[in-house]
């Protein structure tokens, strides 16, 4: 499906679903004209979606931007000069001081699909379970970068599937007079979560990011299991039947077994290796726990290992850092046994780049493609 151009002349509501990580290099940064957000002329403002995200195109030109509480990813946030987390719930991107402007990109490639307004409805109202930007109809809707990738259904993909380039990571573009027009309000679903109106104050280039993260995790990840994650977690958001794949794998590598997509899917052998890890040191700290503080690390363990199988909601990054590094104090002050020093010796030595790791993001999930879906 091409994309359809101006959106003034959009007919019928279309979704749009994005993964991806953007890379904006492409764009040129607009001149500074004036005042930090006070400028002389018109100044194009790009608002850059990062992340497992999906776009819903009312018929009144505005946008709904919605994204699951993916499994390998942050909650999600504003960024301009400043970063604003969002808890889940729903939110509205005002833009006031508008110039009026119509700018045509070319047609991003995205796959294809049709949901029920009914669907859409389901998801708007799950509460606690996505995060939701309202947004003015754009000036324009830009491809910022496009990766190749297979994507089909059932699952596994198809070996004689077609690769195609398609369009993961996307901008829209605003034309203002002015740089002080742009506020984010909104409701989490959480009522005992506070959210204080933001007024964005625009750096240079003029761009606001609205992203969420990968978490850290294994890296190199060859068989691209966080990108599969999180495109899984977007098309489950919308009952939709979409597989993605990047062939061929690495030589000597079958990656099906550890697809998150796979129907069977185990614990991928990438996070299988970190899980095995947190087990192993709780055994050690088990056997050699001595004093209160011993009760406290076993939890952390505990926490640790089930946010890296999946089995519980992802921990923030910051709660992972603090949970290792306390871990790590523990490990060193804690007196063994001649026959358990090289135990001991062994993870104080793995630990440093756990909790490195832990303070990066990967980077490895930013080739997911695009999904533009029609309302029935």
């Amino acid at each position: 499906m091409k994309w359809a151009g101006k959106f003034a002349r959009r007919i019928t509501t279309t979704v749009l679903l994005t993964y991806g990580l953007l890379f904006w290099g492409c764009q040129p940064s607009p001149q500074v004209t004036g005042p930090a957000n006070g400028v002389a002329g018109p100044e194009t403002v790009y608002v850059v979606f990062e992340g497992p995200w999906a776009f819903v195109t009312e018929q009144s030109g505005e946008i709904l931007a919605i994204a699951p509480k993916a499994k390998n990813h942050s909650d999600a946030y504003v960024k301009a000069k400043d970063d604003t987390v969002l808890p889940l719930g729903k939110y509205n991107l005002t833009v006031a001081n508008r110039v009026a402007k119509t700018q045509t990109f070319p047609a991003p490639t995205m796959v294809s699909d049709t949901i029920s307004s009914s669907t859409l409805t389901g998801v708007v109202n799950k509460n606690l379970g996505r995060y939701m930007v309202i947004l003015p109809q754009p000036d324009g809707f830009a491809e910022a970068e496009r990766s190749e990738s297979e994507v089909n259904y059932p699952f596994p993909v198809d070996p004689q599937t077609a690769k195609t380039k398609y369009t993961v990571s996307v901008a829209l573009q605003y034309t203002v007079s002015d740089l002080s027009g742009f506020k984010l309000t909104g409701t989490p679903d959480d009522v005992t979560v506070s959210f204080s109106d933001v007024n964005l104050e625009l750096g240079v280039p003029r761009v606001v990011h609205i992203a969420i993260d990968p978490l850290p995790g294994p890296s190199p990840d060859p068989c691209d299991d966080q990108t599969k994650q999180a495109f899984k977690d977007v098309i489950d958001l919308f009952a939709l039947k979409h597989f993605i794949d990047f062939l061929p794998y690495p030589s000597g590598m079958d990656c099906h077994p550890e697809d998150p997509q796979n129907p069977n899917h185990p614990v991928p052998a990438s996070a299988r290796d970190v899980v095995k890890k947190f087990k192993d040191m709780q055994g050690f700290v088990k056997k050699t726990a001595k004093g209160n503080e011993a009760e406290k690390v076993l939890k952390e363990l505990s926490d640790l290992t089930a946010s890296a199988s999946g089995t519980s909601s992802p921990l923030p990054s910051s709660t992972v850092v603090q949970e290792l590094l306390d871990v790590d104090a523990y490990l060193k002050n804690l007196s063994v046994k001649d026959s358990d020093k090289e135990k001991l010796k062994e993870f104080l030595d793995m630990l440093p780049a756990l909790i490195s790791g832990s303070r990066h993001r990967t980077g490895v999930d930013c080739k997911a493609a695009m999904v533009m879906l029609s309302i029935a």
